[in-house]
């Protein structure tokens, strides 16, 4: 199972952070989000970054030009779309060699069938939380939804995954789920990640894979 810790911006709390080799970390490009990086944020960031773990630039509703420009600037192999980005949207991006993780945001009603326009352009989908607005809510959604999803493309679980409930999350038995996104449950303040609590949810979502 993949695993990405997302919201970082600190230098030495994403060193501490990836010394744990989650596959992906994310960083958050929305102004809006308590977890913004910053105007300051600098490539300096990820000078203790091994090069096996995947960089992901978070962006809402940001223009592709914009997006382009920021993964480029600092080696971002993915851009995660977190707001109302279109397939055409995705595929113009795609063109110039990023690869894509969309986010929906689920709810009871949620209608799975949106997801095939973007089949073929992403790598991953990532099914979060529905809220007001845009970003993460640190509530999780009836994961029994997930049944009704049937595409090819994998996704990643987000929404308020933390230690008390990421043993439960595993029981869920479904092809496409490919791993798990972890925010805002590991932290001690918005953008600043628990070591210890990181530490022991990788363990879990490690040993149960290998089970």
């Amino acid at each position: 199972m993949k695993t990405k810790i997302c919201g970082l911006r600190e230098k030495e709390n994403i060193a501490a952070i990836s010394g744990l080799k989650p596959d992906f970390l994310g960083f958050i490009f929305y102004e809006k989000s308590p977890r913004y990086v910053g105007k300051d944020f600098s490539v300096e960031a990820f000078s203790s970054l091994p090069s096996e773990i995947e960089k992901v630039g978070v962006f809402v509703n940001e223009n592709v030009e914009n997006v382009t420009a920021i993964c480029r600037k600092f080696g971002f192999g993915f851009a995660q779309l977190h707001g109302d980005e279109s397939p055409a949207f995705c595929q113009e991006l795609a063109q110039n060699d990023i690869k894509i993780m969309k986010a929906f945001p689920i709810d009871g009603s949620f209608d799975f069938s949106v997801t095939e326009a973007y089949a073929g352009t992403c790598s991953y989908f990532l099914f979060d939380t529905k809220v007001e607005g845009f970003g993460g809510s640190g509530k999780s959604f009836n994961w029994s939804i997930l049944e009704q999803y049937t595409g090819s493309t994998p996704f990643l679980l987000s929404g308020g995954l933390g230690l008390e409930n990421i043993t439960q999350s595993m029981k869920i038995q479904h092809p496409m789920l490919a791993g798990y996104d972890l925010n805002s449950k590991l932290e001690t303040s918005p953008g600043v990640k628990d070591y210890e609590k990181v530490k022991t949810i990788l363990n879990t979502i490690r040993k149960h894979a290998i089970i």
